[in-house]
């Protein structure tokens, strides 16, 4: 069908709110690589509100490493940062651009990167600001990843490395309040039925039914009329034992006219469980995701960077302000309502008339704007009593759209967050849930173990320790030191494995630590050459989650991408 719509499709994936949050949030781009400038593509094309560039490399910097050769969006006569800037415009005039030439002795490594983001939330009201970084190397990415960290905004940093490319995702706590399951059970209610769910079902003449109406009583109708018929024969009491939900299931059977002909029974067979196991949520589940969340305000609260000087961070993001009021008005709500959390509204699709079908899904979706009410009565309780800074107005961004998503996901309500990259540089040893978990991933390699991504991601790693110990250089881009690079290399990675304590694994033992020293020759054959095809995955995988972080739907990852375009697999695995 054609439309006037350029986003239409998109909306038909993530919905008008998705849209307005894509067109409400500014991305900063550090360093217009390849897989950079892929990145931002990705997002300027689906109407992302502003992008920003923030560049040292001018042209000479550009001829000098071939540019040309790796990057689509650079210009030869303008510095790195405008060039790419105008190009990426070119794309979708409906996005803003800036760009920022950072030309001082020392490049970015001497920005400052605090009063540059600070500055960047207070434009836009604190309201969804993203970083990302374009192969940065490891020293300036320790600083941005505090930045960051400090200051609650997400950070990809996307890597193309010769045929080996990386995403890898930092964020502070974000709330997940439209994950999209991929399966979910149905919120129907049955064991304790809605009053007009149950006048509804009563008011059906079952005995004067003709076949193809019979054929054509919507499941649920069904599963209250077997159920009923079961407790008049039980003492009140539903289907207990295996056996006897056995049963319960064969008298749904008995009362269809042609079981091979009878959809409707023969859905109501597959969805038997619904008469009898009641959908909850835990209250205490709640409690103990709002004690979490308090935690790691706690932690955020104060940072003490390296000359003992306290600097003030943002504790909590305007999605997680929200997300709490939302939490605390639907504890209340189920206080009142005997443990009962909203209604989601929807019913899945069934055989059924039409008119029964629609009367079903009435009755659901009256109690679901019922209950959508009385939670934003609350929510506008909550809100009177709520601390808000004076630059962060909370009341005008929740929405009865965020209260909708709210109570339509209630039971899938989580937190996320990710370990920063600086925590993964910095720390002498990772968490042992992370070495158990990567050690785990060595038992079931890829078809050709030596091209298990993770392995290779060791290697990048491995390239960036390197980088820093031998004078901001990376292994191989000095001609006559292939030698030398090739077993300092190695060594670093010895180092890296031995951090994530898989220095005794088989795996590692053949691969990475094998005596031809395969991936240390790789790397350094790679010399840090990027290639624009592998960029374009990165790019692809990043804008993706990047998505996911700004319009807060589907579930983001955890923490690392690896693409390995050797083999073109990829994996994603938690550093």
């Amino acid at each position: 069908m054609a439309t006037q719509n350029k986003y239409d499709r998109q909306l038909r994936l993530w919905g008008s709110q998705g849209q307005k949050a894509l067109s409400e949030t500014t991305v900063i781009l550090i360093r217009a690589t390849a897989a950079g400038t892929e990145t931002l593509k990705n997002l300027v094309l689906p109407g992302i509100g502003k992008i920003f560039i923030l560049d040292d490399f001018t042209s000479e910097d550009m001829i000098y490493n071939e540019e040309g050769c790796s990057n689509f969006f650079v210009s030869p006569q303008k510095n790195r940062a405008q060039g790419s800037m105008e190009l990426l415009q070119e794309l979708n005039p409906d996005v803003q651009a800036n760009y920022k030439h950072y030309d001082c002795d020392g490049g970015l490594l001497h920005f400052d990167f605090d009063l540059f983001l600070k500055a960047q939330q207070q434009i836009q009201n604190q309201n969804n600001v993203l970083v990302i970084g374009g192969d940065i190397e490891p020293t300036l990415g320790k600083i941005i990843s505090q930045s960051c960290s400090r200051l609650s905004i997400p950070l990809l940093l996307v890597y193309s490395y010769g045929l080996i490319g990386a995403v890898r995702l930092q964020t502070p706590s974000q709330p997940l309040v439209d994950p999209k399951p991929d399966s979910e059970v149905p919120d129907l209610r049955l064991v304790h039925p809605l009053p007009e769910l149950q006048t509804l079902a009563s008011s059906i003449q079952w005995e004067s039914l003709t076949s193809q109406q019979h054929g054509h009583i919507p499941y649920p109708f069904i599963l209250l009329q077997a159920m009923e018929d079961w407790k008049k024969n039980k003492d009140g009491k539903g289907p207990q034992t295996f056996q006897e939900k056995n049963e319960f299931r064969d008298s749904i059977k008995d009362a269809s006219h042609n079981l091979d002909l009878e959809l409707n029974y023969q859905e109501a067979i597959s969805n038997a469980y619904l008469a009898y196991t009641e959908k909850t949520l835990d209250i205490t589940q709640l409690q103990e995701l709002q004690s979490s969340i308090q935690q790691e305000e706690e932690k955020k609260k104060k940072i003490t960077v390296s000359d003992d000087n306290d600097i003030t961070t943002t504790a909590t993001t305007p999605a997680m302000q929200k997300f709490k009021v939302l939490l605390q008005a639907l504890m209340k709500l189920m206080k009142q309502s005997n443990g009962q959390p909203p209604l989601q509204g929807t019913i899945p699709d069934m055989t059924a008339s039409t008119d029964l079908y629609v009367k079903l899904q009435k009755v659901y979706s009256d109690q679901a704007t019922k209950n959508v009410q009385e939670m934003k009565h609350l929510v506008d309780e909550e809100l009177t009593s709520f601390t808000i800074t004076s630059n962060n107005p909370i009341q005008t961004i929740i929405s009865m759209q965020d209260i909708e998503t709210f109570c339509k996901n209630v039971f899938v309500l989580d937190v996320f967050h990710t370990r920063t990259w600086y925590e993964e540089c910095m720390e002498s040893s990772c968490p042992t849930d992370i070495q158990e978990d990567l050690a785990m991933v060595t038992f079931d390699p890829y078809e050709f173990k030596e091209h298990t991504p993770m392995l290779w991601y060791f290697g990048l790693r491995a390239c960036q320790i390197f980088y820093e110990k031998q004078g901001y250089r990376y292994p191989g881009t000095l001609k006559g030191q292939h030698d030398d690079d090739l077993l300092k290399l190695q060594e670093c990675i010895k180092n890296v494995v031995t951090k994530y304590n898989l220095t005794e694994n088989e795996l590692i033992q053949q691969t990475l630590l094998g005596e031809e020293k395969v991936y240390a020759k790789e790397f350094v054959r790679f010399a840090s050459a990027q290639i624009h095809s592998v960029a374009s995955v990165v790019g692809g995988v990043a804008s993706q989650e990047a998505v996911k972080l700004i319009t807060g739907q589907y579930v983001p990852l955890n923490n690392t991408y690896v693409f390995n375009g050797i083999a073109s697999t990829g994996g994603a695995y938690k550093f």
